[in-house]
């Protein structure tokens, strides 16, 4: 697997890194400073992957592979059900 690509994905793997490091999971940090660009949703998910998986670029990036699956088939099972009423 290649590995993150910067400056964006080793963003948002390093701060569930901190989450797990600091055992602080309400205040996102990026190199120790307050990082509230984005909901934390995103970092929660990640963070419990790598608790779960280990701190690599794989368990960053499943909750949004996870996420992206899921809305691909609600956009596929909503497309279905609303051409079949034509």
């Amino acid at each position: 697997m290649r590995p993150l690509w910067e400056p964006d994905e080793a963003r948002y793997a390093e701060i569930p890194r901190e989450m797990l490091a600091s055992a602080d999971w309400l205040t996102p940090r990026l190199n120790q400073v307050l990082y509230f660009e984005k909901p934390p949703l995103q970092y929660w998910l990640s963070a419990i992957s790598m608790k779960a998986f280990g701190l690599h670029a794989f368990a960053a990036r499943l909750p949004l592979a996870l996420a992206t699956l899921i809305t691909l088939w609600c956009a596929w099972k909503l497309a279905t059900r609303l051409g079949a009423r034509q």
